[in-house]
Parts: C-alpha cells; structure tokens; sequence
C-alpha cells in the first residue's frame, strides 16, 4: 500500500504504511528496499542511506535495487 498512496502523491499515508511494514519486517529486504525509495523521495537521504546499507548487509549478491540507490546516494553526495 506504500508504493500505491506514494504514486497517488499522499506521503503521510505512505509513511505510516512503510513504517508499518518496517515493523513486521525490520530485515524483509523488498521491505528495506521500498523504504529506502520513500525516504529518497521524501529528502530523507541519511535514513535512505541506513536503508540501503542494511538491505545490502542482508543480501549483498543478488540485490540491484539497493545497489541502484546506493548509487543514486553517492551521486547525491550522501
């Protein structure tokens, strides 16, 4: 639901839905990830980088979503 009130542009709700799903899945990686992209859009890019640290710190192999926003963290100079 996270993804769906962020595309519809009402971030309040899309928060309350990430962090409902951090709580039921602190080391969920898709979970994680999803959350990291809110925080990015929203500006929060130290807690975004914390986000995609630990997901990487999961599944460092096969995770090019994490990897994408690391990247895009770098280039941000976070």
């Amino acid at each position: 639901m996270g993804l769906c009130h962020q595309w519809l542009d009402d971030l309040k709700s899309a928060s309350e839905d990430f962090e409902a799903a951090l709580k039921l899945g602190p080391n969920d990686v898709p979970v994680l990830n999803a959350m990291a992209w809110h925080l990015m859009v929203r500006g929060d890019l130290p807690r975004a980088r914390s986000m995609v640290e630990q997901s990487l710190a999961i599944n460092p192999w096969d995770n090019w979503e994490a990897r994408s926003y690391a990247e895009r963290l770098k280039a941000a100079g976070r």
